[in-house]
Formats: C-alpha cells, structure tokens, sequence
C-alpha cells in the first residue's frame, strides 16, 4: 500500500513538473522578439493608353485624396546619409543646450566637463553613416527602403516595351524591406512619387501599403492627375491636392489650419477647399484626378498586375536573406596579425 502511494504521489510531482516546464517554455516563446522576414520589392507603375476623352465622365469628383498617418519614404543611400548626419548633429546641438559645451569648460571644470561627457556618451545615441555601417560589419542591405540600382530590377525589358507603345512609365523603382507574418501593427505606407512635376505635385502621388499574413498583399492608395495651366478662370470641382506628408510644416498638420480641417480618421492633410479657391500663385490646377485604390493579395516570386483604365501597375515580390559581413572581424584578425 505505501509503495503504491508512493507511486501515485511521484507521478502526480511528475505531471505538475512537466506543465511547469511547458508554461515556462511558452512564456519564453512569448517573449521572443517575432522573427522579421525580409522581401526586395519591385514596383513598375506606367500610364495606360487610352482616350482621355472617351472615359472622362467616369471619374467621380466628390473623392477624398489624404496621406496614411503611419509613412515613410524611398531614398537614395546619399539621402539617407545625410538624414542621418543631420540627425546627429540636431542631437549634438540639444545635448550642448542642456549640458553646455564641453570645449567651453576652464582648466578647474575638467572634472565636471568629464562628467558632462560621460553623459552624453549616454544619452546621445551613435548614429552610424554607411561607411561607417560597412566597417562595423552592417551592409547597405540592411537598410530597409533604400533604391536599389537597375541591377536588381527585373522588369527592365518590361518597361522598355511599355515605352515603345506609347505607354509612360511614371514609377520604376526596387527597394527592400522587412515584413512580420501577421504583425497586428499597422504597416507603414511608402509614400510614391512619378510622372512629371508641376509647381509642386506630380503626375502620380499618394502611397502603397504592403502586408504579411499567410500571403503577400498589397494596398494602394494613388491618386493620378491631369494638368492644365491655370488661367484664372479655372472653376472646377476637383479637390485640392494635399501636401507630401514630408514637406508639411507644423502648422499645416495641426487639426485645423487656416481654419479649414486638415485632418481625418484614415490620414491628413485633405485640404478640403471649396470649388473656386483662388489658386492664382498656381501655374497649374487640376483638370482630372483619378482616385486608384485596389487591393491584391501575391504571391512571392510572381509578377502581379493591377489593371485600371488610367494606369497600370506591375509589382514582384522576392524573398531576400540578409547578408552576412565578416568584413570587421576580419579587419581585426588582419590587425591582430600585422602587430605581432
């Protein structure tokens, strides 16, 4: 009888150990930061060719153009270099307002100016440049949504053959960026530019969004535009085109601007004037704008296309591994070698 209690009471510890361990491992599980997935992007977006004039009573005029709240842009690595440099000096700049300037300091402060640096060492974070990144062992790869150069654009021939019939391509551009399988975060929308300029819009503006779940999608939110000059007479009851959420000023983003609400739940910045603005600091004014919002759900590896009688849109999604640099251990073996 005690050899049988004692049984009973060894595997009831068993069982009671064994669920602790299994929710110990699901907590850790939980913790672990979700695993990111990486995809170089490429996008080709081109103007159909069709009679303006045959299909123009289709587009409505009553629609509401605006930027995401969550955005961010494509930018060359020159661009992106000087982002950062000015980051670090804008840090650099406040540090010296609140702890003063270390250089400022007399011979009886070295002490306090060594306690001033020491805290900015802490609270001012190292902001690498590209050469920098490269001999710390971070590559230009690892930078999400940087152009890449037409050596990794596939669709190349694709927007040669568009050009050849007298379809333009407005955007062409291959970027990477990481994604996380079923992120509930909503995902920032890369704000896209093509087409020629006027004053200060383009042909083609607004945004597009890209998701992972179980498969690849794709939000776009474009907006195409048809200029004409601006005589002064122009009445038309087109909406005004919003400001790039990169070039808006403080003002402009606030709630209320010039007293007209600059601000909704999906974006901002719709600048809802009324019909007949006077836009006489304006060269051009719009004579058409055609709202393209489309979702698709991809695959990887497949070319994908969005049809619409105004554009077209061609888009490829290639999974992508992270490069590994060895370049700095490297350099410090060599180091360690040559000072033997």
């Amino acid at each position: 009888m005690a050899r049988s209690l004692n049984a009973l009471l060894l595997a009831i510890l068993l069982a009671a150990t064994l669920t602790a361990q299994a929710q110990t491992g699901n907590t850790a599980t939980s913790d672990e930061e979700p695993e990111q997935r990486w995809y170089q992007v490429e996008l080709l977006i081109f103007e159909q060719k069709s009679d303006p004039d045959a299909i123009r009573e289709t587009w409505p005029e009553n629609i509401a153009l605006a930027y995401p709240l969550n955005w961010t842009l494509l930018q060359t690595m020159d661009e992106y270099e000087q982002q950062q440099l000015q980051l670090q000096q804008d840090l650099e700049a406040e540090h010296e307002t609140l702890f003063g300037d270390p250089q400022a300091t007399t011979d009886n402060d070295e002490a306090s100016a060594g306690e001033q640096a020491a805290q900015s060492n802490e609270q001012t974070p190292d902001v690498a440049t590209a050469e920098e990144q490269e001999n710390t062992g971070e590559t230009v790869s690892e930078i999400p949504f940087i152009l890449l150069d037409d050596s990794h654009k596939s669709l190349l021939d694709t927007a040669k053959r568009l050009q050849r019939k007298r379809q333009r391509v407005l955007f062409h551009s291959s970027w990477r960026q990481p994604f996380i399988q079923n992120d509930p975060e909503i995902p920032a929308s890369i704000v896209i530019r093509g087409g020629q300029r006027y004053d200060d819009h383009h042909e083609l503006e607004g945004s597009v969004a890209l998701k992972l779940s179980r498969y690849l999608h794709l939000h776009t939110n474009l907006w195409f535009t048809r200029f004409t000059y601006n005589s002064g007479d122009n009445e038309s009851l087109w909406p005004e085109l919003p400001t790039p959420p990169d070039q808006l000023t403080l003002d402009e983003n606030s709630l209320f601007a010039n007293g007209k609400s600059t601000t909704s739940t999906d974006g901002f910045n719709l600048k809802l004037d009324a019909p007949g603005t006077d836009n006489l600091d304006q060269v051009f004014v719009a004579d058409e704008i055609v709202l393209v919002k489309q979702s698709r759900r991809m695959r990887s590896k497949e070319i994908h296309y969005l049809d619409h009688p105004r554009i077209g849109l061609l888009i490829v999604l290639t999974p992508y591994e992270l490069e590994t640099n060895n370049n700095a251990e490297d350099n410090t073996d060599l180091q360690a070698v040559l000072a033997q």
